[in-house]
C-alpha cells in the first residue's frame, strides 16, 4: 500500500485498460478513484512490463476493496466453464 497526499494504491496492473475501466467503475460507486500509468510513452518497453497504480483516497480505501473484490467474484462467478471442452 503506497501513500500520495492521501491516496492509497488498491490495485497495481500492467494493463492500462483494466485499470482505466476499473476507475471508471469505482467513481461510478462515488469513490474519487484516479489511476496512473506510465507518466511518458515508453518506445520499445512491451506493455506488460510497466506498473501501473490504481488509487483511492485513504478514507475510501475499505469500500474500494470491498468493491473491487465482489467485482471479481461477480466476474469469476459468470465467467464460462471450460469443462467439456
Amino acid at each position: 500500500m503506497t501513500f500520495d497526499l492521501g491516496y492509497v494504491t488498491v490495485l497495481v496492473t500492467k494493463d492500462a485498460a483494466q485499470g482505466e475501466v476499473l476507475a471508471e467503475l469505482l467513481r461510478q460507486e462515488g469513490i474519487a478513484a484516479r489511476f496512473r500509468g506510465p507518466a511518458t510513452t515508453l518506445i520499445g518497453v512491451a506493455d506488460h512490463i510497466v506498473e501501473m497504480a490504481l488509487e483511492v483516497p485513504a478514507e475510501s480505501e475499505e469500500h474500494a476493496r470491498e468493491f473491487l473484490a465482489d467485482l471479481e467474484a461477480a466476474t469469476v462467478a459468470v465467467e464460462p466453464s471450460s469443462e467439456g471442452k
